[in-house]
């Protein structure tokens, strides 16, 4: 079976790189980059270095809570859209394509910072890890400065695409408020 790529009824665009608008798609792509080799990221956002295990989609509250039998209730539905888990750092990146961030987001990017080592202190209580919040945005998107303070580091995905070469990054850069 071959792999189709342009599509008649979608008058010759594919869905993934030419009609979807959803940052989960475009999370997934970059997913499968971090994971094969992520010290090209790394280096080029000036990430700590080390040895990084790349999640997507990770439910961190409700997946520790089970695998650990830990009694937690809060944030349990919550899932961080990539993140990238070192001996020393946590980097949550919580990515946006065609819209924006929403206030109740922002909240929990905040608890998100106390939370991570409190439930990560009852798996091993000796744990000292650094949590980082980095945003992945549209370079059309202008968030708000008290949104920006929530996060360390902005990533465009107009820079993902500049480091990757892949068109879908182009495109989930270029579909905000469209």
């Amino acid at each position: 079976m071959t792999n189709i790529h342009k599509i008649s009824y979608f008058q010759n665009k594919t869905w993934n790189e030419g009609i979807s608008r959803t940052e989960t798609l475009f999370c997934a792509e970059l997913f499968f980059l971090l994971k094969e080799d992520p010290s090209k990221f790394i280096k080029r956002f000036e990430l700590n270095q080390g040895n990084y295990d790349v999640a997507y989609e990770a439910f961190f509250y409700r997946d520790l809570s089970k695998e650990y039998n830990i009694k937690w209730e809060k944030f349990l539905h919550r899932a961080f859209d990539l993140a990238l888990f070192s001996e020393n750092d946590i980097y949550i990146i919580e990515a946006k394509a065609h819209d924006g961030f929403d206030n109740e987001q922002l909240g929990y990017f905040e608890e998100d910072k106390k939370l991570v080592p409190k439930i990560l202190g009852k798996v091993n209580p000796k744990i000292n890890v650094n949590v980082h919040l980095l945003a992945l945005i549209s370079s059309n998107y202008e968030p708000k400065q008290e949104t920006r303070d929530k996060f360390e580091k902005i990533i465009y995905w107009k820079e993902i695409y500049e480091l990757y070469g892949n068109k879908i990054f182009n495109r989930a850069d270029g579909i905000h408020n469209q």
